[in-house]
């Protein structure tokens, strides 16, 4: 299907194209992004349908006509707070909106082959993929490893960040286009499943023990219910394997995050520092653990260190640093340590630095949405006004975002993933999870290793799983159509 959007403000040309190309990605349709006054009959009598964007509803004949009045965010105050959504949100035919059209109640009407609509999907959806509101978080409202905190991010604020409201407005153009006459489906970008799964680790340590005992973790299984058992072993294994006479757990851990993905014909990601916090990436047992995960299929990325984020050669050094350690490659893949990240400036330092694929744009104190949508997509730069090439994959749960934050139960923790899976296969998404392996170590976490074991188990008859580079690939071959 050919869709033709026309806009009425040509510097922010740009802007809107991009929202319709990431749309494009996800729907099965070829699109065309024009200014009204550039659009020509032959524009017009190729398209199968039309959407404007703007203030005022151009006159199109013959053909299915859907028009969106715009917001105040694409005008004299962009990049200004005077542009920023106003609160509390409306819900919009059950979606919280980040915008409406100025002076309007939230409706939608339709005559014949037109409708009209005060709702701004666009300008919504262009919020939330782009992170618009970073570019006014202070100092005081980001975490200790400087992105903004949930108190200065509005889904957190609203509530909505567990839905894909991205998603939602995408779907929410095409039950308009349906009261039109108009079909506009789903790729299916994942067939013969309707998603995709991407595991990934972290790689944050290599060894459990190392001078002393683990107090810590022994006294959180000491205060658990039949925990004494557990914060007995806990101790034992730390004596034996520092006399040598058993391997660490986090060596252990590290190859049943691998067993688990080969009993289940799956595969995933592992991130490694380079920084030389943790560990150094020329130690032995890394390089074991690098053999081990190449033989299973696992790709091996970047967990870029917490400077990385504003410095872009830091991140360079530290690529080539990795890739002539492990010496499997060029490294292509990416996730923040920490999550750390300050959008654009750390997507634009990414791709300065040779990184083609990234999974950081996730939350840290919560499962979610951070960017509003379940497929992967390519940023938009606010400050330059351009769409980057580095393809963004969200990460949407973490272990520690539900053991250590929400201090989640067995069947809390699955009744939330569930709901996620559930969200994801609704529009034939992407559901990255990342899992350390060393919460693997059932002693001191045995809810998050069986929380875990039981995920996988559950969704591999659900999703296709891939690691981040094949997905990305995969992806970028059906990327956005034009005609």
């Amino acid at each position: 299907m050919n869709l033709l959007v026309l806009i009425d403000q040509s510097e922010f040309l740009p802007h809107v194209s991009y929202v319709f190309r990431v749309l494009s990605s996800i729907y099965q349709c070829k699109l065309k992004v024009l200014c009204h006054d550039a659009r020509t009959e032959a524009d017009l009598g190729e398209a199968q349908v039309v959407i404007s964007y703007g203030d005022s509803m151009p006159d199109i004949q013959e053909r299915p006509h859907l028009h969106i009045r715009k917001s105040h965010l694409f005008g004299e105050h962009y990049l200004h707070r005077a542009s920023l959504p106003r609160r509390p949100l409306a819900i919009c035919e059950g979606v919280p909106m980040i915008y409406l059209a100025e002076g309007s109640e939230a409706c939608t009407e339709f005559s014949g082959q037109r409708a009209e609509t005060s709702i701004d999907v666009v300008a919504s959806a262009f919020f939330m993929l782009t992170r618009y509101e970073e570019q006014f978080v202070t100092e005081t409202e980001r975490d200790p490893w400087g992105s903004a905190s949930p108190r200065a991010q509005l889904a957190c604020k609203e509530g909505c960040h567990k839905r894909p409201i991205v998603n939602e407005y995408f779907a929410l153009v095409q039950k308009w286009l349906a009261q039109l006459g108009v079909n506009l489906n789903l790729r299916e970008h994942w067939a013969p499943a309707d998603m995709a799964l991407c595991l990934t680790h972290d790689v944050d340590r290599i060894r459990r023990f190392r001078f002393l005992p683990p107090v810590r973790g022994m006294l959180r299984a000491w205060r658990r219910p039949g925990g004494r058992i557990q914060a007995g072993r806990m101790l034992q294994d730390f004596v034996l394997t520092r006399i040598g006479l058993q391997r660490d757990p986090d060596r252990i851990s590290f190859e049943r995050i691998l067993e688990i993905a080969e009993q289940n014909e799956m595969r995933g990601t592992v991130f490694i520092l380079a920084d030389g916090s943790r560990y150094s990436i020329d130690a032995l047992l890394l390089a074991e653990w690098v053999r081990r995960a190449a033989r299973s299929g696992f790709e091996l990325g970047l967990h870029g260190g917490f400077s990385t984020s504003t410095d872009e050669e830091k991140l360079r050094q530290q690529k080539t640093r990795l890739e002539q350690a492990l010496q499997t490659g060029e490294i292509v893949s990416n996730r923040q340590h920490y999550l750390s990240a300050r959008y654009p400036e750390t997507w634009r330092n990414l791709q300065a630095a040779g990184i083609r694929y990234d999974s950081s744009a996730g939350y840290r104190h919560s499962v979610g949405f951070r960017c509003g949508i379940c497929h992967p997509f390519h940023p938009f730069d606010v400050q330059e006004g351009r769409v980057l090439d580095i393809l963004e994959i969200p990460l949407i749960a973490m272990d520690t975002s539900m053991f250590g934050h929400a201090e989640f139960s067995t069947s809390e923790a699955m009744l939330e993933l569930e709901n996620l899976i559930e969200q994801t296969r609704r529009f034939h998404g992407v559901l990255t999870v990342l899992w350390h392996h060393n919460s693997l170590y059932r002693d001191e976490f045995p809810t998050i290793a069986d929380v875990y074991e039981r995920f996988v188990g559950n969704i591999r008859q659900q999703a296709s799983s891939y690691t981040l580079r094949e997905l990305a690939e995969r992806w970028n071959d059906a990327d956005a159509c034009t005609w």
